[in-house]
């Protein structure tokens, strides 16, 4: 296993650095007015949080820490799907639909110590 300190400052890296999408889309989208929502985009976004699932299943046989790097930028997905869905559709909500998933993608890969000696 890496050092948990180097694991933690790409995980803090990858969270921090999710503030770009919706700084982004308000500087692209500037003032626009909240339009009803498409079902099949916000299908869309749920669909993207079967990530959980792989990490889950990364993380029960113990491979997390050997496809860190690749589950972070794997866990960035549902807000990469609501930018370019707020963009499409001139409307914020998708983003906002987006990044609840992003938080529970990232609180599960939070890097722990390990007891293994």
């Amino acid at each position: 296993m890496k050092n948990i300190f180097e694991l933690r400052r790409l995980y803090f890296i990858g969270l921090f650095s999710s503030i770009i999408y919706p700084s982004l889309l308000i500087i692209i989208l500037g003032k626009t007015p909240l339009k009803d929502v498409s079902f099949f985009y916000v299908s869309l976004i749920a669909f993207s949080s079967t990530i959980i699932l792989e990490i889950m299943y990364l993380k029960v046989k113990n491979l997390l820490y050997k496809y860190y790097k690749l589950a972070l930028s794997a866990g960035h997905s549902p807000l990469i799907l609501g930018f370019l869905l707020s963009i499409i559709e001139k409307n914020y909500l998708y983003i906002l639909i987006a990044f609840p998933v992003f938080l529970i993608i990232y609180l599960i890969l939070i890097p722990v110590k390990s007891n293994e000696n």
